[in-house]
Parts: structure tokens; C-alpha cells; sequence
């Protein structure tokens, strides 16, 4: 079967939209990808809903095959953009083992996941957006190294890295002046 010309469309859009919430490398989201997500979810419903038409009428009018193609397009992205947005843990394809939070009272926070891959992802988060950075780590004992040389300087000074894990609910940076990370969540 030949695809059509809103099929290629519907996969353009699918690609962007999977390319916006798929949290791979380091990213960014805030309101604009939101209403970003929102106006690529209209464009796709509109030209989903003209290509069903299309195959029904097809379909009834010349006998010829329903194209399904479109609801599978549908069925991927909504089961992606599911699972990465609406889950708790918006990396599905791994485990969250730690979650913790900066503990500082500037207007920006921040957070720090750690992966049961040897990934984290540090996020300095504000009002409007939030920035995510990703690479590994790796625990030496009480010692959480994170493996990523220009992660002081691309999170403003907000994260070091490394930091000595004194109890199960803190983290305390080796280096000076940096904030404390309290564990809220460990599996």
C-alpha cells in the first residue's frame, strides 16, 4: 500500500512531538514546550481525523483497504507521550533509585536523580522553565561522584561534583559553597 501524502505529515508530527518530550541528553522545558506540545497535538488530530475520513470513505465508496497506518501512528505516540510525560519517572526506560532537593532559599531550586543505570539528571529549576543535565555518576563508598566536568558551571554554581552522603536523608558537597541535597525519595 502507498502512503499518502497526510501518513507523512502524521509521522513529521509524531517525530517532533516524540523529539520534544523525550527527555534525552541535556534539555529544557517550560511553557513553550508545553504550548508547543499542545499546538503539534492539534495539527496532529486534525490531519489524523482527514486521514481516517480518507479510509473510511475509500474504504466504503471504492472497496479499496482500510489504511492503518495513522492509528498505529497514534497508538505509539500516545503510549510515548504517556509514558513521558503522565508517569512519574519521565526516563521510562530505567529505574529511579534517589531523588533529592537542593536546600537553599534563592528563587530557584533544584533536584537531583539518580538513575539505577549510573545516569542522573541535575535540574535547576524556576518560576517559568526548568534546564535538566545528564550524564553519569558513581558511588565510592559514602561518595557520590558526578561525572560531568562543566556541571558547576552550567548549573550556575547550583550543583558540585561530588558530595558525601552523611545519613540516609543528606548529602553534603565536599567542595565549598555549595547547598546541602536532602533526600526526599530512595527505592
Amino acid at each position: 500500500m502507498k502512503l499518502k501524502f497526510h501518513t507523512w505529515v502524521l509521522f513529521l508530527i509524531a517525530v517532533l512531538m516524540v523529539c520534544t518530550v523525550l527527555p534525552v541528553g541535556d534539555y529544557s522545558s517550560g511553557i513553550v514546550h508545553a504550548l508547543w506540545l499542545v499546538l503539534l497535538g492539534g495539527i496532529f488530530l486534525i490531519v489524523f481525523l482527514i486521514a481516517i475520513s480518507e479510509s473510511f470513505y475509500s474504504l466504503l465508496k471504492k472497496k479499496e483497504r482500510f489504511n492503518f497506518t495513522p492509528l498505529v501512528l497514534l497508538t505509539v505516540l500516545s503510549l510515548v507521550v504517556y509514558l513521558s510525560v503522565f508517569t512519574d519517572n519521565n526516563k521510562f526506560w530505567t529505574l529511579k533509585i534517589l531523588e533529592a532537593e537542593i536546600q537553599n532559599s534563592q528563587a530557584y531550586g533544584g533536584s537531583l536523580t539518580l538513575y539505577n543505570n549510573q545516569s542522573f539528571a541535575a535540574a535547576v529549576r524556576s518560576a517559568e522553565y526548568s534546564k535538566t543535565f545528564q550524564s553519569d555518576y558513581k558511588m565510592n563508598g559514602d561518595t557520590l561522584y558526578l561525572e560531568r566536568e562543566d556541571l558547576i558551571a552550567v548549573t550556575d554554581s547550583l550543583f558540585t561534583t561530588s558530595y558525601l552522603r552523611v545519613n540516609d536523608t543528606l548529602f553534603v558537597p565536599l567542595a565549598h559553597g555549595f547547598d546541602s541535597l536532602s533526600i526526599q525519595e530512595q527505592k
